[in-house]
């Protein structure tokens, strides 16, 4: 009899341990393809990279209508397709004590917090592929009072950000120093931003990327134990060779650069 009751109890966990395992499957799952999200939770971080000229390759974007609407604003000012598409998909797992800490809603709020410190990018570092090591990618960048007015503003810190747009001035050891517009949505625990040029980034003597040829997104989805992040950038510059392979690589690396900086401030 004992022994019948230790098996049934040892199969119960059992199938409870099986069902949480697949609920937090589920968390996430929902929003990627079986495909997609078996690589994630195999390699933690996907890059894709497509050309206008080339075939397309499958987006690596997760199901959300926060990313079906940040998809359509490039044809809102373009009429071609960007030159290059970047993508970036990663799975952050959060600190394994936090949760004894920190509510879930406080998590979203820190996570808010983060995508509007632009102030702490400043040093942030990148893997120059030129030089074959690391570079400061950010020399300074902080928020603006207006395009006219771009005396140095305190990094926002508002209740939600949700609609929130502000001005950003970067100086970027690559392109130079420009303006870049951003804007926020926020639903429950889905965080996003849209960031494009209002000024052009210069590369040596050229014009490499002029104004609003430039457009960032980042999409965030906070879940009990990981983040799920999802980059795509879209840009469009001068198609010549040497260009080409610059900038892909360096926007390649900036989306890998801008994760790892949101992991250091998420831990720190």
């Amino acid at each position: 009899m004992k022994k019948s009751i230790l098996f049934l109890f040892i199969l119960s966990f059992w199938f409870v341990k099986e069902i949480n395992a697949e609920i937090k499957k589920e968390a996430f799952h929902f929003l990627l393809d079986d495909e997609t999200y078996a690589e994630l939770i195999k390699n933690e971080s996907l890059v894709s990279i497509s050309y206008r000229k080339k075939e397309k390759l499958k987006s690596l974007a997760p199901k959300a209508t926060i990313i079906d609407e940040a998809k359509k604003k490039w044809h809102e000012s373009h009429d071609i397709d960007p030159l290059i598409v970047v993508e970036g998909l990663f799975l952050y797992t959060k600190p394994k004590n936090e949760k004894n800490f920190i509510s879930h809603t406080d998590e979203i709020a820190k996570t808010a917090s983060i995508l509007t410190a632009f102030s702490k990018m400043k040093g942030m570092e990148y893997y120059s592929e030129r030089k074959k090591r690391k570079e400061i990618l950010y020399e300074d960048c902080f928020v603006i009072e207006s395009y006219e007015n771009q005396e140095r503003q305190e990094d926002p810190k508002p209740s939600s950000i949700d609609d929130l747009q502000i001005l950003v001035r970067q100086t970027d050891t690559t392109f130079g120093s420009y303006v870049m517009d951003v804007a926020y949505v926020q639903k429950d625990a889905e965080i996003a931003m849209y960031m494009k040029n209002l000024d052009p980034l210069k590369y040596l003597l050229f014009k490499a990327i002029q104004e609003d040829n430039l457009h960032l997104f980042l999409y965030t989805h906070t879940f009990e134990e990981h983040i799920l992040v999802y980059f795509l950038v879209q840009a469009a510059y001068l198609d010549v060779a040497f260009l080409n392979e610059t900038i892909e690589k360096s926007l390649k690396n900036r989306v890998d650069a801008i994760y790892e900086w949101f992991k250091i401030q998420y831990e720190g």
